[in-house]
């Protein structure tokens, strides 16, 4: 599969075409992990359904702590459930 990258901030400015060819590209996804990311690009995902994990640090050490907040989250909610 060809990944192809995406300028979608730069100096500034939100490059809209790019913003919703990027969203229209994750539109099966329920979340992504960022390092960083503005409120613009964050409630245009949200718009979409989709959430953003914001976590600075390194994607290994990301990785792990977001699958530990999703299945503490998991727990929680199946515990409400029942």
């Amino acid at each position: 599969m060809k990944q192809e990258l995406l300028f979608l901030y730069v100096y500034g400015n939100h490059n809209e075409r790019q913003m919703e060819k990027a969203i229209q590209n994750i539109s099966d996804c329920e979340f992504v992990l960022v390092s960083k990311i503005g409120e613009r690009a964050r409630n245009e995902l949200e718009k979409n359904n989709i959430l953003a994990y914001e976590i600075p640090m390194l994607i290994d050490e990301a990785v792990i702590k977001l699958l530990k907040h999703l299945t503490v989250k998991d727990l929680i909610n199946t515990l409400c459930e029942g």
